[in-house]
C-alpha cells in the first residue's frame, strides 16, 4: 500500500521506524516517541504571549511610544485639515475690480465705509460690504445691485453682560472665525482689494494681513485714529496692554500697500511715527 509516493512501499514499523522502499533504494524515518513529542508540546505551549512581551519591554520606551502615538493621533487629523483648507484657498480663482470692505463695526454706523463701498459700485467694482448689521444700510446701498453686505456673527447676548476683560477677547474670537469664513470659504472668489478701516486694531490689521497673504489682495487702511490711544484713555499710557496694542498697529499698519487718512494731522503724525505714506 502506498501512503507517501506511488514509488515507494511501506516495509515495517519498528521502534519508531518507519522504512520505505522502491525498486532501487530504501531509507527509514525515525518518529519521536510520545514522550518526546510531550515535551515538544510543552516547549510550544510555553512561548511567551504579547502581553507577556509587551509587559518585558522597558516602560521608558513604552511611555515614549504611547506619547508618540498620542501625538500623531491629535496632530494629523489638524494636519489634512489645514492642508484641505490650503488647497481650497489656493484653488479659488482670483477676480480683479472686487473689493471687500472690512468694518468689524455696525456697518450701518459707519457712514465712510458705507461711501467708499459706493464709491467703488459707482465704478463698477463689486464692493463686499463685512460687518455687523445691527443698524440697516443705506437704501440707496441695498438698490445698488454692486454692493453685497456680509454680515459678521456676534456673540451671544450673555457674553455682552460680562466684564470687558473677559468680554473683549470672546468678541474678537468670534470675529476671527466669522471673518475667515467669508473671506477664505463662502466669497466664491479672491478680492482684489481689501480695506480696512482703524480702529478697530485688534484683530483687524492682523487678520486683513492674514487674509491677504493667502489671497494676494492688496491691503488699504483708512486711518480714523489710532487704536491704542483709545486704549489708553480706558486702562492708562503706562499700561502694559497700550505698550503691546502700540506695536501691534505700527507693526501691523505698514504691511499695507496704500493708506487713507481722516485729517491731515493724523496723516502727519503716522507719517512721522510710524513712516506711513
Amino acid at each position: 500500500m502506498s501512503i507517501y509516493s506511488a514509488r515507494f512501499h511501506l516495509l515495517q514499523f519498528r521502534h519508531g521506524k518507519v522504512t520505505f522502499r522502491n525498486h532501487n533504494s530504501s531509507f527509514g524515518v525515525h518518529l519521536p516517541t510520545l514522550q518526546q513529542r510531550g515535551h515538544i508540546s510543552t516547549q510550544l505551549g510555553a512561548m511567551p504571549t504579547f502581553s507577556s512581551m509587551l509587559s518585558a519591554l522597558d516602560p521608558t520606551i513604552l511611555s515614549w511610544r504611547m506619547v508618540c502615538a498620542t501625538i500623531a493621533a491629535i496632530t494629523l487629523p489638524i494636519l489634512l485639515t489645514w492642508l484641505y483648507v490650503i488647497r481650497h484657498i489656493r484653488n479659488k480663482p482670483h477676480r480683479k475690480h472686487v473689493a471687500m470692505i472690512m468694518v468689524l463695526g455696525d456697518m450701518g454706523r459707519s457712514p465712510r465705509m458705507m461711501y467708499h463701498a459706493s464709491s467703488f459700485a459707482r465704478h463698477e467694482w463689486e464692493a463686499v460690504l463685512v460687518g455687523y448689521d445691527d443698524t440697516p444700510l443705506m437704501p440707496s446701498l441695498l438698490e445698488t445691485p454692486h454692493i453685497h453686505p456680509r454680515p459678521i456673527a456676534s456673540p451671544p447676548k450673555f457674553v455682552m453682560r460680562l466684564p470687558w476683560i473677559i468680554r473683549a477677547p470672546v468678541r474678537i474670537i468670534y470675529q476671527v472665525v466669522s471673518v475667515l469664513n467669508i473671506a477664505l470659504f463662502t466669497l466664491p472668489i479672491h478680492p482684489e482689494v481689501i480695506m480696512v478701516q482703524n480702529p478697530p486694531s485688534i484683530p483687524t490689521l492682523a487678520l486683513a494681513c492674514f487674509i491677504t497673504h493667502f489671497t494676494k489682495a492688496k491691503l488699504i487702511i483708512d486711518w480714523h485714529n489710532t487704536g491704542y490711544s483709545i486704549l489708553a484713555m480706558r486702562t492708562g499710557e503706562q499700561s502694559i496692554l497700550v505698550k503691546i496694542a502700540k506695536w501691534f498697529e505700527s507693526y501691523f499698519g505698514r504691511k499695507a500697500y496704500a493708506h487713507l487718512f481722516v485729517t491731515k494731522a493724523l496723516e502727519k503724525f503716522l507719517a512721522h511715527e510710524w513712516a506711513l505714506e
